[in-house]
């Protein structure tokens, strides 16, 4: 019923909505398929969407936006990345991350990154996870990624529990006082 509004400007934003309440195979499936076609706020309110859904299936057709250069758009695309976690993932958001010197930018590529390795966190195994983030340590030097490494170390910390004492000991003993 409400796949004809998912691609006029006025009303799909309150379409996604509804369909992103509902979360069924339809709903998702409906917001893939509009997506191919979608432009400007409608194409973003369905990556966001899709995105905070986790919906795996519509991880390329998201991906190919992850370049664009309307910057709200491509913000909306990585964080959405981050959120599905999927395989080909990861090197879109590390390229987009060090792209930017791992700094703060409009489109939120090191945040997106850094949410990406923290859910990855979250699956099994933690392996590539704690890979991730201690890349981030080891590459994020310099007071003004600060930030990254704190970021990056709790990441590891969360991922090892009880075993990450030795980990945090080790950035205890650095000699900038605000890591």
């Amino acid at each position: 019923v409400l796949k004809p509004y998912l691609l006029q400007p006025h009303y799909c934003d309150p379409a996604v909505r509804v369909l992103k309440h509902i979360a069924g195979s339809e709903a998702l499936i409906a917001m893939e398929a509009a997506l191919e076609k979608a432009q400007g706020p409608c194409e973003i309110s369905l990556i966001k969407a899709l995105g905070d859904l986790r919906y795996l299936a519509a991880e390329g057709a998201i991906i190919k936006r992850a370049n664009s250069e309307n910057a709200v758009l491509r913000r909306t695309a990585l964080f959405a990345l981050a959120n599905i976690t999927g395989g080909d993932t990861a090197p879109v958001l590390e390229a987009a991350a060090e792209k930017v010197g791992y700094r703060y930018d409009i489109t939120g590529a090191t945040a997106a990154y850094l949410l990406f390795v923290a859910n990855l966190g979250h699956q099994w195994p933690t392996t590539p996870a704690m890979t991730a983030a201690t890349n981030l340590l080891r590459r994020c030097k310099g007071d003004s990624l600060e930030y990254v490494r704190i970021a990056a170390l709790k990441i590891v910390a969360d991922i090892l529990d009880y075993d990450a004492t030795s980990t945090l000991m080790i950035a205890s003993d650095s000699k900038d006082h605000e890591y």
